[in-house]
Order: structure tokens, then sequence, then C-alpha cells
């Protein structure tokens, strides 16, 4: 996954980057400037924010997949065998459907996707580039579960990486200033449109 900082990143291309790059990028950047806001409200809600986005389960799409790959197996063997009575009982219910299910789960038993699963994981340059060959080797094996992962995870992080976006926008923070060495710290903690801009 991308090994780039904060600062490294500009706006409209974070934008467009995924979702685990903007929420690093805004824990990152409100973690550095939560100091400096003087409003007591919107400090109490980027402080929140902050601690909300620490106790998400993964932060990346990457990390999410492997977790909840990892959880099903510890509970699940995926393939048949003899300590259950119906081979179904082998699987979670969530993969009735799955031509595998009450087989063997290919994502989870045959190591050629396993090993394709490691090449992604590693690979891969960024979220989009996962997200896209994953969802690839899950049509490969007829896996449901891995593209309804991958939209869990983006509806639980977009809401999160939206609010984090909306403190930033309010704190109307002046980049360039703010990161020059030895620059004085300008905030406008104003919400009115009319009254922004006066530095």
């Amino acid at each position: 996954m991308s090994t780039q900082t904060p600062d490294d990143f500009d706006l409209d291309e974070l934008n467009s980057s995924g979702l685990e790059s903007n929420l690093e990028w805004l824990r990152d950047t409100l973690q550095r400037r939560v100091k400096h806001i003087q409003d007591d409200e919107l400090k109490r809600r980027a402080v929140r924010w902050i601690q909300k986005s620490l106790q998400v389960p993964a932060s990346t799409v990457s990390d999410y997949i492997d977790h909840q790959l990892s959880e099903m197996e510890a509970e699940y063997r995926m393939y048949d065998h003899d300590r259950v009575e119906n081979a179904e009982d082998a699987f979670p219910d969530a993969c009735e459907g799955c031509p595998h299910y009450g087989g063997g789960c290919p994502i989870i038993t045959w190591r050629s996707p396993q090993e394709e699963l490691d090449r992604i994981s590693e690979s891969a340059t960024d979220g989009a580039t996962f997200k896209r060959e994953i969802r690839g080797l899950a049509t490969l094996h007829d896996c449901h579960r891995i593209p309804a992962w991958i939209t869990q995870w983006e509806t639980r992080y977009e809401g999160l990486v939206d609010e984090g976006w909306d403190i930033y926008l309010s704190i109307e923070v002046d980049v360039g200033m703010m990161d020059s060495p030895g620059a004085e710290i300008q905030v406008d903690l104003s919400e009115d449109d009319d009254d922004r801009g006066a530095y």
C-alpha cells in the first residue's frame, strides 16, 4: 500500500485517492492542528473524530478484508469434514448461495487463491487497485462475501471521512502557512461564509 505522508498529498489528488488515504491524511492533519483550534466546541468535535478514527477495526480496505477472512476462518473450517453432521455447518450462513457452500471454499482452502490474495495485498499501490484486483479474484471463485465486505468498509469509512472533511473545512486553516517553518498560525473559526477570509 502507499507510503506517502500527509504533506506529500495534493488536495485534489487526495480527494480522488480513496477513503483510506483521506482518513489517514485527515487524522494526521487534525492531530497536528487541533491544539491551535480556539473554539472549544470545534476542538471537542475534532478530538472526538480523531478518537473515532483510531477505533475503526482496520485503517485500509486490505486490512479490513484480511480481518474478515481471518475471523471467518477462525470460526469455520470452510470445507466439509467429519466433525460436522451437515457439510453446510462448516460455513457461515452468509456464504449460502455460493456454489462452494458445503464443499470447500477456494479462497480459504486452496493454495492458488491464497497466494493471489497475498500478492494483491503486497503489490497494490492504493486502495482502489486493491479493491479492483480483489473483486476480480472474488469473481473468479464465485465469492460474494468479499464484495459485500468492501461495500461495508466503504459505507463505514465514508461517513467518518465526510465528518473529518467537515471539521477540517470548519477550522479554515491556511494549509500553506500552517506547514511553513516559523510561520504564524492563521485560523478562522467562523462558520459564516460572509465573514471568511479576514486574516
